[in-house]
């Protein structure tokens, strides 16, 4: 490729956004810059790498084709200007789902040609404008390498094994026996984004957190970037889903600490854990711009309710229709008494 078609960008740090599939990495993207433009299907969705960077001097979303080219031991990225970029939401959605369709196709993977850019001029819930001009948040295809294969027990770090089994991997054991192979997405993508990477963003899920594959994603993480993970949010998402939240989060807490014990490749004080419900973030996100979601925010909380209900044999035998009119009278009650103060 000739390199008078090539446009070198302004390098930002990057913030990686890293999850095993269908975790909801591009759910919490789209929530968090309040768009709708990744795919967050469950499954294999998001084949390639997608850079957001907050632009508020463009009208509209763009999104482009980047082409990064190693010098010395450092990626630098170059917009490809021999390809037509794509303006608009609605046309930018429609050649996402088409690159990973292509892509979702192809054995080989080219990961020095999978790299794009998506400029959003509109960033409502991240109020740090500051921290945006300076740092791009980094959608990336979910770690499949770590995808089970036949049966799911084998990879599950049981309760037993973490409280009982003297055997279980020491932190050295799960670094130090890690092989970083080639043509993997986390090697691969990692070694051309690590001299940029600033924080980063890995996501669990209640549904499969147990899996000893999210502790070796990590400490190949720390492997890969040779940097310490520090200032990282830890997300255990979909924890509405749980039977009980309170019981997921000390169980992941402690596979974080019995996978990590001696602290070197993960430190869980130096980074922040937070238990999140992705899809409930975008409820209470958007409740005020659309009546839809406000529905939904109040729907899940009373859902939640009755599961608790149910688990401590309370039978309040209270309908979604009348868990709203108490929201409402307590509204107008709390109307009524801030008039009486004025």
């Amino acid at each position: 490729m000739s390199m008078n078609n090539l446009e070198r960008i302004e390098m930002r740090y990057i913030v990686p956004v890293a999850a095993k599939i269908s975790a909801g990495k591009s759910h919490l993207l789209n929530a968090l810059y309040n768009i709708d433009l990744l795919e967050s299907k469950s499954g294999i969705v998001t084949k390639f790498v997608n850079i957001l960077r907050y632009n508020p001097k463009i009208k509209e979303p763009r999104f482009f084709h980047l082409i990064v080219i190693k010098v010395g031991e450092r990626y630098i990225f170059y917009k490809d200007n021999s390809e037509k970029g794509i303006i608009g939401k609605q046309n930018i959605i429609e050649a996402i789902k088409k690159i990973n369709e292509k892509l979702a196709k192809e054995n080989y993977v080219d990961y020095e040609n999978i790299f794009y850019m998506t400029e959003i001029n509109e960033s409502p819930f991240i109020t740090n404008k500051e921290y945006l001009l300076k740092h791009d948040l980094c959608d990336i295809p979910g770690l499949s390498e770590y995808q089970e294969n036949g049966d799911n027990e084998q990879n599950e770090i049981k309760e037993y094994d973490v409280m009982n089994n003297s055997e279980l991997k020491t932190e050295d054991d799960i670094y130090y026996n890690i092989k970083l192979e080639k043509n993997s997405y986390i090697n691969e993508i990692f070694s051309i984004i690590k001299d940029y990477i600033d924080g980063g963003i890995i996501i669990l899920s209640v549904e499969n957190y147990y899996y000893k594959q999210n502790y070796e994603m990590i400490a190949t993480l720390k492997k890969v970037i040779k940097k310490e993970i520090n200032n990282f949010l830890i997300i255990l998402n979909k924890i509405d889903q749980s039977e009980n939240p309170e019981e997921d989060v000390k169980k992941c807490k402690g596979l974080i600490s019995q996978n990590f014990p001696s602290f070197k490749t993960f430190n869980i004080s130096k980074n922040t854990f937070i238990p999140l419900s992705v899809n409930q973030l975008k409820n209470e996100l958007l409740l005020r711009n659309d009546f839809k979601y406000l529905l939904n925010f109040h729907f899940q909380n009373y859902f939640n309710k009755i599961k608790k209900e149910e688990k401590n044999a309370i039978s309040a035998g209270k309908s979604f229709i009348d868990h709203l009119r108490g929201i409402i009278k307590n509204a107008i009650q709390i109307s009524k008494e801030e008039i009486k103060k004025k």
